[in-house]
Parts: C-alpha cells; structure tokens; sequence
C-alpha cells in the first residue's frame, strides 16, 4: 500500500507550485520597498509550505495510516 494517494500528490504539487511562484514574485520586484516582494510573497511562502504540511498530514478517510 502506497504511503500517499493522487489526493496528496495533487496537495504537494499545488504547495510546491505556490512556492515557486513566491520565489519567481520576490525574484522580479526589483524594488527596494517592493510591495510584492515585502508583503504578498512572504505570506505566499508561508502558505505554501503550510500547504506541504497539510498535504502531508492529510488522510480522507480519517483513519491512522499503519506503519
């Protein structure tokens, strides 16, 4: 038995992909005071790897996986 279903793979790749755009937004504000590189990406990066946990953690049925 798999460790992960398509579930948490679809919820990986979606944390991993808004991660990178994070990164991509800091990259091209080329501003000092940027808004996008000061306000919206580091709260893009929090919810993104927020978004690795959870799908890591997540478990539709709600039973304990056994090890």
């Amino acid at each position: 038995m798999m460790p992960f279903t398509k579930e948490n793979y679809i919820l990986l790749s979606i944390g991993i992909l808004i991660i990178l755009v994070a990164y991509i937004l800091m990259a091209v504000d080329n501003q000092v005071d940027g808004w996008i590189s000061l306000y919206l990406a580091p709260y893009m990066l929090v919810f993104g790897y927020a978004e690795l946990v959870f799908a890591i953690m997540y478990n539709k049925n709600g039973k304990k996986k056994s090890t």
